[in-house]
C-alpha cells in the first residue's frame, strides 16, 4: 500500500519547482502523455521510474520509499513503546521518523504521526507542543482511535495547567468514544490518576480496577505494576490499610523476584508509610532500614524514620536525624514537617504532627513559635493546591514513562500531602 502515492508527491513537487509537464518531459525523457497519465494515476508508476522523476524535481525518493514501506510499522511500534515502556527504543525510532517529516504531511499517516509526536511531547514534559495546533485544526478529520489517544494526553496537558476538572471531562469524553482494549487501558489508567489527585477516590478506584483488568489482558506487566500500586495507595488513603499492605507485599515479592530495585524501593516506602499510619512504628522502621541497605534514604525516608523514633520515645536518635535534615535546603513542605517534629521532639510533646491540616489539632507553643507555625500553616494551606498540580505533572510523566526513579522522588511529596 502506498501511504504517499507517487503521483501525488510528484505533482506537488513539480509545482513547487514551477515546472510544467512539458518541461518535466524534456528533463526526464518521459513522454508528455505518459507523465500526464502518471499524475492522474491512469497507469501505475514503478519504483524505478518514480526514482528517475524524483531526481529531476529534487525529491528524496528514499524517504518516500520509507514512508510507503516502513513508516506505518514504525508508528505502530512507537505507540507500543509508549504503552509498554520500551523507552530505550523511542529515540532511535523518532530520529528515523523525523527525517521524513517534510513528506509525511502529504501521506495518509499524517494524523497518526501528529498524535504520537504530541503524546511524546507530553510524556517528555513539554509545556508547548508544536503539534497541538495542527491536531486541533484537523480534529474533525481524525479517526476515533487516534482521537482517543489524543484526548488521553491532551487531558494530561490540561491538568498541568491547573485545569483538573476540565482534564477529567476530556478523558471521560475519550472513554465514551468506544472501548478498544489497549487504548482504553491507558485512558482508565490516566483517569484513575487524575481523579485520585482531585480526591475522587471511589471513581479513581473504579478506573484503576478497569485498567488493571485490561492490562492483564494485554500482558502489560510494567503498567500493571503501576496500576496496582495506585490501587493500593487509594486503599491506604481510604484507611483500608490491610488491603493496601496485601497489595504492596505482593508487589514487593514480585519486584524482589524480578530484581527490579527501583520498584522494590518505591514499594518498600509505601509499606513503611502504611505501617506508620497503623502505628506499627517499629515495623515501619525495619522497612526503612531495609531500604537504607539498598540505597540512601530520601528526605521522606528520613522523616518517616525520625517520626517513628519519636513515637517510640527514642528522641535522641530522632533528633540526630532531624538536625541533619534541617541543615539541608528543604522544600517548604518538608521544612514545615521537620520544624514541627523538631519542636515536638525537643519539648517532649505528643501532638499528632502527622495531622497538621486538622483544624482541631492543639499546639502548645511560645509566642514566637506560635507565630512561625501559624504562618507556615497558612502558607502550606495556600500552597497545597499549587503543589498538588506541580507534583501531578511530574508524577504523571514518571508513571506514564514508568520512570520509577523519578516517581520515587515525587512519591515523597505525594505521601506528604495525602497522609
Amino acid at each position: 500500500m502506498q501511504h504517499l502515492p507517487y503521483s501525488k508527491i510528484i505533482r506537488i513537487y513539480r509545482e513547487k519547482q514551477k515546472l510544467t509537464l512539458r518541461q518535466l518531459s524534456d528533463i526526464t525523457f518521459f513522454g508528455f502523455q505518459t507523465l500526464s497519465k502518471y499524475e492522474i494515476e491512469l497507469i501505475p508508476l514503478s519504483d524505478e521510474n518514480f526514482e528517475v522523476i524524483a531526481k529531476a524535481i529534487n525529491l528524496d525518493y528514499s524517504l518516500v520509499f520509507y514512508i510507503n514501506e516502513t513508516l506505518k510499522k514504525e508508528l505502530d511500534h512507537l505507540y507500543e513503546c509508549i504503552v509498554y515502556d520500551y523507552s530505550d527504543e523511542v529515540d532511535d525510532i523518532v530520529k528515523r521518523i523525523i527525517k521524513s517529516n517534510e513528506y509525511i504531511p502529504f501521506s495518509d499517516l499524517y494524523h497518526y504521526y501528529l498524535v504520537l509526536m504530541f503524546s511524546l511531547d507530553i510524556i517528555n514534559g513539554k509545556e508547548d507542543s508544536l503539534y497541538l495546533n495542527d491536531i486541533l485544526h484537523l480534529k474533525e478529520h481524525i479517526d476515533s482511535n487516534l482521537i482517543q489517544i489524543f484526548y488521553d494526553y491532551y487531558a494530561i496537558h490540561t491538568s498541568r495547567q491547573g485545569k483538573l476538572t476540565e482534564a477529567i471531562d476530556i478523558i471521560n469524553r475519550a472513554l465514551s468514544l468506544g472501548k478498544r482494549s489497549l487504548i482504553s487501558a491507558m485512558l482508565n489508567y490516566h483517569a484513575g490518576l487524575l481523579n485520585s489527585i482531585q480526591g475522587n477516590l471511589k471513581t479513581s478506584l473504579e478506573h484503576n480496577l478497569e485498567a488493571e483488568h485490561l492490562f492483564i489482558q494485554e500482558h502489560n506487566h510494567i503498567r500493571l505494576i503501576s496500576v496496582q500500586t495506585n490501587i493500593a495507595t487509594i486503599y491506604a488513603r481510604q484507611k483500608n490499610l490491610d488491603q493496601a499492605l496485601e497489595i504492596y507485599y505482593r508487589l514487593l515479592k514480585e519486584a524482589v523476584r524480578s530484581k527490579n530495585s527501583d520498584i522494590e524501593i518505591v514499594t518498600r516506602y509505601n509499606i513503611a508509610w502504611c505501617l506508620k499510619i497503623m502505628n506499627r512504628y517499629s515495623d515501619s522502621n525495619r522497612v526503612i532500614d531495609e531500604i537504607e541497605s539498598l540505597a540512601p534514604l530520601t528526605i521522606n525516608g528520613n522523616y518517616i524514620k525520625a517520626s517513628n523514633l519519636f513515637d517510640l520515645n527514642k528522641r535522641v536518635l530522632a533528633q540526630e536525624i532531624i538536625d541533619n535534615c534541617l541543615t539541608q535546603n528543604l522544600d517548604p513542605l518538608f521544612k514545615l514537617k521537620f520544624e514541627l517534629l523538631n519542636y515536638e521532639n525537643r519539648n517532649n510533646l505528643n501532638d499528632d504532627y502527622c495531622s497538621i491540616y486538622n483544624p482541631n489539632a492543639i499546639y502548645t507553643l511560645d509566642s514566637g513559635s506560635s507565630t512561625f507555625i501559624n504562618k507556615e500553616k497558612r502558607i502550606m494551606t495556600n500552597q497545597k493546591r499549587a503543589y498538588l498540580f506541580a507534583i501531578l505533572t511530574i508524577l504523571l510523566w514518571s508513571t506514564i514513562a514508568s520512570a520509577f526513579k523519578v516517581s520515587l522522588k515525587y512519591l515523597d511529596y505525594f505521601q506528604l500531602l495525602f497522609f
